[in-house]
């Protein structure tokens, strides 16, 4: 290979640089560079996925809590219902009061 080299032009040699430059950096690309950025897209992706994921779920928890605020309340408003409570007396005796 040596001798092969030694047999060459000047011109010839910088060609063949040239070449071997050009295919290591094309195989580099494909084998290093290219699949780098294709994985940096995809974890932004899945990052951007999962943010919005989160702002969903935090705006549930949001309302579950709303919702069992007012479960509590109702829970407290029937506690305090005098013991026999019944609704249909209820309006049957309101809507006696009203006439």
């Amino acid at each position: 290979m040596r001798r092969f080299w030694d047999q060459l032009t000047k011109s010839q040699k910088y060609t063949a640089v040239a070449g071997l430059t050009f295919v290591v950096a094309i195989l580099l690309g494909q084998l290093a560079v290219i699949p780098y950025f294709e994985a940096r897209q995809k974890v932004n992706g899945a990052t951007a996925a999962s943010e919005r994921a989160l702002r969903e779920i935090v705006a549930l928890g949001a309302e579950y809590r709303v919702l069992q605020q007012r479960s509590e309340e109702i829970r407290r408003m029937i506690e305090k219902r005098p013991p026999g409570f019944a609704l249909f007396s209820y309006l049957e005796r309101k809507a006696g009061e009203a006439g």
